[in-house]
């Protein structure tokens, strides 16, 4: 027997029996019906023919362990579900002819594992490894010995490691994310094979002067996966130091903290320490104040000292001057002391360099070589662009004047603008449709845009940034409008019931959705708001094919507009020619696809192995399914149903 499509035994999974006969099947258990006290079990019938096997949301038990080492030929193997406390998964250790592994376990009380599964070690033909929820605080150096390795996927643990330098030894890794840890300490890998390499920003890592070609690719924003643009980081997305020389980067008990030197510690600030005798703050700035140093308040002593008060005597200054002289008083909430004991937030009183006195308010390197924002972004992942007087960097980089964008403890960025403690006052929620300061500082109802003019709506005119959106009276950014149908007759704007094109495409003048100039040129009449548009400037990279050839064999032509480019080159408006699975080439004309309920990736994820989820509009799903807008991920591998390619 041989079963086609998998899918069709969801029905039978609470039978909580599976024949497993052909060597080819992969059987997926439902994360929509999963519940962890089903287990799985299987019949010896055929199963050592089997090769790929991938369980998930499951509780394994030793008899399922067991079961699955009579598979002597497996070579890819997913287990992801909770385990008895009786079962030694170290048994695997068997399975010799593993190529692809991987594990996200956790034990039946939920609680991580925390031992790494040391039959690993052994799987000597391994090439792909992903490891999750592991409650392990080392990155065991033994994973070096697996030679073959190509791609290495350690994030989502709890790792507080130093990242040895012998896993530049692996010559064949390509891949490795290292994302959603405690804190990697060290220096960035430098293999030359290493085409993708992931780190968060906080990391205690330093890069070498000669920086890997691996660090041009970002970090995701999981909240704004449209903010991530690999393009625009110039070979260098993460802004670690560069090492010195004359260091050892791989002594396990260096202290790998650098000393603050614009005040700001923690966390969430490259884990750098305050100068001696400070203390760091719940919201990472250093000082000696009581909201400094108080336990009770959050003090971090990991990054400085903490203790009771020791300035329970400071006043807050009532007259604009500060500091030892001026009778130990400190700035009013976001205001720094400067040298000469005067309270204020220009470069002159915050600068560290100028003699800002932590103690006595914040401090903050010179900004003067910031630029003010004029695109409502903000912060060190675009381009640090600080936000206009009056404004707050809130924790995704948007420019406004709301809780969201001011509180501290919902992430302010106070380097990129001001910040606050309390919670702002809270504005009244427009009734008349009417907004902003001119209009009784009342706020758009949830979901909706404040225009230039003042008014509340939901399409690019009121929510655009460049057309004068404001942000502190409701969202900005792209189109909002989440109502909008997707069109399925290649209509699209006002005119057809106010439908968006399909990810990727234009609506032109006319209300046609496509890709050629035609749709996509602004100076044409493209109507943004229903879809993508471009500026004239790239007329000439889209040659629009005569001869019925397209594709990058055929010049890079693109088809004509509402025709398909096959797969084999050819221009057409039949399925096999704009069938998606059938390799339909997004990139030079449309195409279509029977699965229309594919889900937009939250997390920077797309493809087959990530839950058949998409990449957001304009962005590019990589051969190893993440979602990005580089030749890596829109090039070589790109998976054109998940995403763009070009």
């Amino acid at each position: 027997m041989k079963l086609e499509n998998y899918q069709i035994l969801k029905k039978y999974i609470f039978l909580g029996k599976l024949n497993v006969i052909n060597t080819e099947f992969e059987f997926e258990y439902s994360y929509l019906e999963y519940e962890a006290k089903h287990s799985v079990k299987f019949k010896n019938t055929n199963t050592n023919k089997l090769n790929k096997l991938k369980l998930e949301g499951v509780k394994l038990s030793s008899s399922d362990i067991n079961e699955i080492l009579n598979m002597s030929n497996l070579e890819d193997l997913s287990l992801k579900g909770t385990i008895s406390k009786d079962v030694n998964i170290n048994k695997l250790e068997s399975l010799k002819k593993l190529s692809s592994l991987a594990l996200g376990l956790t034990n039946e009380n939920i609680k991580k594992i925390t031992e790494f599964p040391k039959f690993i070690f052994n799987l000597s033909n391994l090439k792909k490894l992903e490891c999750h929820y592991l409650d392990v605080s080392t990155i065991p150096e033994e994973l070096t010995n697996l030679k073959n390795l190509e791609y290495l996927d350690l994030s989502k643990n709890n790792f507080d490691s130093l990242l040895s330098s012998s896993f530049n030894n692996l010559n064949n890794l390509k891949f490795i994310n290292l994302m959603e840890n405690k804190n990697i300490k060290g220096k960035v890998l430098t293999n030359k094979n290493l085409e993708y390499c992931f780190y968060e920003s906080n990391y205690n890592l330093c890069k070498p002067k000669d920086v890997p070609s691996c660090l041009g690719i970002s970090d995701f924003n999981y909240e704004y996966p449209d903010d991530t643009n690999s393009d625009e980081c110039q070979g260098d997305c993460y802004k670690f130091k560069y090492c010195n020389d004359s260091e050892d980067y791989n002594d396990p008990n260096k202290d790998y903290n650098d000393i603050s030197k614009d005040g700001k510690c923690g966390e969430n600030y490259r884990r750098a320490k305050c100068p001696a005798g400070q203390c760091c703050s719940k919201y990472g700035n250093c000082g000696k104040s009581d909201d400094h140093c108080s336990i009770e308040k959050g003090c971090q002593s990991e990054f400085g000292q903490c203790g009771s008060s020791t300035d329970t005597e400071k006043k807050i200054s009532e007259n604009g001057k500060c500091g030892e002289k001026n009778g130990n008083t400190i700035c009013p909430s976001g205001q720094c002391c400067s040298k000469y004991g005067h309270c204020g937030k220009t470069d002159d009183h915050c600068s560290v360099e100028k003699g800002c006195q932590s103690e006595f308010g914040q401090c903050g390197n010179s900004d003067t070589s910031k630029k003010i924002s004029e695109n409502g972004k903000c912060g060190e992942k675009n381009g640090n662009t600080i936000c206009p007087s009056g404004k707050c960097c809130s924790k995704y980089g948007w420019c406004g004047k709301t809780t969201d964008y001011c509180s501290i403890s919902k992430g302010c960025q106070s380097r990129f603008g001001e910040c606050s403690n309390s919670s702002d006052i809270e504005k009244k929620i427009s009734e008349n449709g009417k907004c902003g300061e001119k209009n009784d500082n009342t706020k758009c109802p949830s979901g909706q845009c404040c225009s230039k003019y003042g008014h509340c709506g939901k399409t690019d005119d009121y929510c655009s940034i460049e057309k004068g959106c404001q942000s502190e009276f409701g969202k900005c950014g792209s189109s909002t409008d989440t109502e909008k149908k997707i069109s399925e007759n290649g209509k699209c704007g006002k005119d057809n019931g106010s439908t968006k094109c399909p990810s990727g495409q234009c609506c032109s003048k006319y209300g046609h959705c496509g890709k050629t100039d035609e749709h996509c040129s602004i100076e044409k009449g493209c109507q943004s708001e229903f879809g993508q548009c471009n500026s004239g400037k790239n007329k000439e990279k889209d040659k629009i094919s005569e001869n019925g050839k397209c594709g990058k064999d055929n010049g890079n032509t693109k088809c004509p507009s509402g025709q398909c480019c096959s797969k084999f080159g050819w221009c057409g408006k039949t399925n096999d020619y704009c069938s998606i699975e059938k390799g339909c080439q997004s990139g030079f004309g449309q195409c279509n696809s029977k699965k229309t309920n594919y889900k937009i990736s939250k997390n920077g994820k797309c493809g087959q192995d990530n839950d058949n989820t998409k990449c957001p509009s304009g962005q590019c799903c990589s051969v190893y399914g993440y979602c990005g807008k580089s030749d890596k991920y829109c090039g070589k591998g790109c998976q054109s149903e998940f995403g763009e390619c070009h």
